[in-house]
């Protein structure tokens, strides 16, 4: 156990002993749970679900655990087929199809949920103002996908639409199965609840005077830690939020359509949400995401957005099937910026990763974005410098800071900032980085207060009360993601230090009243519990050509196998004999070779135009010779 942090630091928990017990109850109750199976294809043009795995017939399959009352969370596992004949818009549509299908009933709860927080009755419609809004954005996402429809880009945004639609058909297709009255949902009632994090910067600009939560952008720590001998970096993510919103789900898609490079993306979400709503992913290209929310504090800036733009949902899901580098996803997520859900987004490339060495460049990427600007950056000398790289709702770029209305201050005084300074660099396993991503210590020196601290407790707060806090913690390590996509995760406010959050304890009725909280558990205490990429393994091929073309994959030569590395070495593994990685050319080889091979071409041409002039002149002498 990791008793200490720097300074001296007491934790006031002992998690081994927590982690232990509360584990060993809820494998037991986790060990009864009954998956759910679905699989969708088409007949005669139309869309068909049969209630178990087919993948003779099946366009995509999905197996939907319902674990949310054992560990926190659901887990549902969505793959389509890899064969050529279904189109990629109906490998897509399907796998919507048999997510909302599947999740029907927990979607619903969700959703009337949502309602809540937003303020609006159960059965009323919405403002007007948002729908005509929504309209006109949907419409510019359709004209624009026929427009230019040959657009790799608008390709990959014509995919997610039909994605869309599967999960509002399937749905729609269980409620009409088992007569479910009352549990209708339109098409925009799904695509406000993919842009919820759009509605809270959208609102002031639907109404200038329109006052917004500040809670709406206190959502979410992370942090990004790398070991003083560079062997691991460690990823974390924090969602903090209304209670209200524990509607957790972990989602991996196994999607084979050709418009995308990754082939699985990994992503701890909402249910009924497509992307990942609270933003931490991991692809099989190899990178790893998380957010932490940017409130706009200028009111003349949340005045130029537009509808003709795409919205976050849309540009965070798309730059994760299609990027290879933090860079790239940067840049695709940068286009079209709608300037709203302004968050700042951290993206790991595993791959870049070389242990034992100190990252140089593209290891971490920041980017951060306000209407009609966005920025991004390569921050990796700032983590190889400094151990870590903190996110905390707050601006890391000066140009965003200033638009935004943020002072340096609030950066580099933020108790987060300080707690994270302090701490963060001690990190030497994953259980100490474990301990600081849930760090709340009534005893914090820095600011004692619960909902100041790493993961907070507002509903504990001496300052602000309010039911709302840190909902849950996700931890990876690089390399763990990059081999196995797998990560840990405990969906559970902070219980190591305080009383677990009980929606219906007598002394919550008495803070807060009586809190609604449709489909989920009233007490949350939950394990930390491991997911890992459905029958992934990176690196697990039997063919040595497979083997040495695939990015980060080696071959062990006299062992015969094939392992994650790079050309120093296997990770974790030492190769009798032999080592054989893919030697990707340099950027100058291909102008070197060209300029050579056309020297060579000219010079040899020259010599075999002069040889037959000489030989040719040497004729004409021996004729003239003979003629003499």
């Amino acid at each position: 156990m990791w008793n200490k942090v720097r300074h001296g630091q007491l934790f006031d928990y002992n998690f081994n002993h927590i982690f232990m017990f509360v584990s060993l109850f809820y494998f037991l109750q986790l060990a009864t749970s009954t998956p759910k199976y679905a699989t969708c294809y088409f007949e005669s043009g139309n869309p068909v679900i049969v209630d178990k795995i087919d993948k003779e017939k099946g366009v995509a399959w999905a197996t939907f655990d319902d674990t949310i009352d054992q560990v926190g969370t659901s887990h549902i596992v969505i793959e389509t087929t890899a064969e050529s004949e279904p189109t990629s818009l109906q490998k897509t549509y399907c796998a919507g199809y048999v997510d909302g299908y599947l999740m029907q009933e927990r979607i619903f709860n969700r959703w009337m949920l949502q309602k809540d927080i937003l303020g609006v009755n159960r059965t009323d419609a919405f403002d007007k103002k948002w729908t005509d809004w929504m309209e006109k954005n949907i419409e510019f996402t359709k004209n624009s996908i026929k427009e230019n429809g040959e657009s790799p880009y608008w390709k990959s945004v014509a995919l997610i639409l039909s994605q869309l639609d599967g999960i509002v058909d399937g749905y729609k297709r269980r409620v009409e199965k088992e007569a479910k009255a009352g549990q209708d949902m339109t098409y925009m009632d799904f695509w406000i609840l993919q842009s919820i994090g759009d509605i809270y910067d959208l609102q002031p600009y639907w109404d200038a005077k329109a006052v917004v939560d500040p809670f709406k952008f206190m959502e979410c720590t992370a942090l990004v830690t790398i070991l003083p001998d560079y062997s691991d970096v460690f990823f974390g993510h924090d969602t903090w939020s209304d209670y209200r919103k524990m509607s957790n789900t972990v989602k991996e898609y196994i999607f084979h359509v050709e418009e995308w490079s990754a082939t699985r993306v990994e992503v701890s979400t909402k249910i009924g949400a497509i992307p990942s709503s609270e933003d931490f992913w991991i692809t099989s290209n190899g990178l790893l995401i998380f957010e932490t929310t940017i409130g706009n504090q200028n009111s003349t800036l949340k005045q130029q957005i537009s509808e003709k733009t795409l919205l976050t949902w849309i540009r965070n899901y798309h730059a994760s099937w299609v990027a290879n580098t933090g860079e790239q996803w940067a840049d695709e997520f940068l286009t079209l910026n709608s300037g709203t859900y302004n968050n700042q987004y951290v993206i790991v490339d595993s791959k870049v990763l070389s242990p034992g060495k100190k990252p140089e460049k593209n290891l971490i990427w920041v980017t951060e974005t306000m209407p009609t600007i966005g920025v991004k950056g390569d921050v990796t000398q700032y983590l190889a410098d400094n151990l870590y790289f903190p996110s905390f709702n707050v601006p890391y770029f000066p140009e965003i800071r200033k638009i935004a209305n943020y002072t340096e201050d609030d950066y580099y005084k933020s108790s987060r900032y300080l707690i994270l300074q302090r701490d963060a660099p001690g990190v030497a396993t994953l259980d100490d980085f474990k301990h600081v991503m849930r760090y709340n210590s009534k005893d914090e020196p820095i600011d004692s207060d619960s909902g100041y601290q790493i993961f907070a407790r507002y509903d504990m707060s001496e300052k602000k009360q309010r039911a709302f806090g840190g909902l849950d913690t996700k931890v990876t390590t690089a390399l763990t993601a990059l081999q196995t996509m797998g990560f840990d995760g405990i969906w559970s406010p902070q219980y190591e230090n305080y009383t677990a959050w009980d929606f219906e304890s007598e002394e919550n009725i008495k803070k807060f009243g009586h809190i609604s909280h449709d489909g989920l558990p009233a007490h949350w205490e939950f394990p930390w519990t491991n997911y890992s990429g459905e029958s992934y393994s990176r690196c697990n091929f039997t063919d040595k050509n497979k083997c040495i073309n695939t990015e980060a994959c080696g071959w062990c030569t006299y062992d015969a196998i094939c392992l994650t590395g790079n050309k120093d070495g296997p990770y974790g593994y030492k190769c009798q004999a032999g080592w054989k990685v893919k030697v990707e050319d340099k950027p100058w080889s291909t102008p070197v070779i060209a300029s050579v091979t056309a020297v060579s071409f000219i010079f040899c041409a020259i010599i075999y135009i002069y040889n037959i002039y000489d030989n040719q002149k040497k004729k004409n002498e021996q004729k003239q010779y003979s003629q003499i």
